[in-house]
């Protein structure tokens, strides 16, 4: 992105694809209303089922049957996160973390200029999100219904709790409570009020934490145990 010239910036994710129309209207759309910073497609998220593709060929968690369509669901539903955000700026904070799960809204379209004044440098479990609420200083986001962004399920984010926290460089204490490093950071960027008014969010996205490190905790003894019979 620090090489970017263009007026609007795009990531794309090597397994995810895109309806044939999918930049042409997010890029109409940022066009015709200068107060719109970020506009993206609703997502749908695919895996490994409908390609016909051999879960274990993934580098990604095997979860035991009892535990495998719940934890999917969960994900799913986690991934559809792309509602509009308007409003003054406690309004699009609270709308944005109580929607934020896995953002996707990170692969839309943004304008450039505005996106590379909110990048946060250190690495952290929920960064993406950081990026965004520096974003909504700058402006509104926007849903394009009428299009489609298909996002692979089996990535990164279905490693596990730990291995993201390891990835995002957390330290035992950081891997404990994988959410605390971005609500220091919150706390730290848009003060203790807004960590007051968006209490409940922040204290089930923790809590949500704790219940993935379990749930990783739990998949960890279960592989080795299966493994050792």
């Amino acid at each position: 992105m620090s090489q970017a010239k263009g007026k609007y910036f795009a990531w794309a994710a090597v397994d995810d694809y895109l309806d044939n129309d999918f930049m042409e209207k997010n890029l109409k759309v940022l066009e015709s209303n200068d107060s719109i910073v970020s506009s993206i497609g609703k997502i749908i998220p695919y895996g490994t089922d409908s390609l016909n593709i051999d879960s274990k060929l993934i580098d990604t968690s095997n979860y035991p049957k009892f535990l495998k369509n719940f934890v999917k669901h969960s994900r799913h539903k986690k991934m559809i996160d792309t509602a509009p955000v308007s409003g003054n700026i406690n309004s699009r904070i609270r709308t944005l973390l109580k929607i934020t799960k896995s953002l996707g809204r990170f692969y839309g379209v943004h304008r450039t200029e505005q996106l590379k004044q909110c990048i946060v440098q250190k690495p952290f479990i929920n960064v993406e999100v950081s990026v965004f609420l520096n974003l909504l200083r700058l402006g509104d986001f926007h849903e394009e219904s009428s299009t489609t962004l298909y996002e692979f399920d089996e990535g990164i984010s279905s490693r596990g709790i730990i291995n993201m926290a390891k990835y995002s460089e957390h330290n035992l204490f950081e891997i404990l409570f994988p959410f605390y490093p971005f609500t220091r950071w919150l706390i730290q960027n848009f003060g203790i009020m807004t960590f007051i008014r968006n209490f409940d969010v922040l204290f089930k996205m923790n809590l949500g934490g704790g219940f993935a490190l379990f749930v990783d905790i739990f998949l960890k003894i279960f592989n080795t145990i299966k493994k050792s019979h």
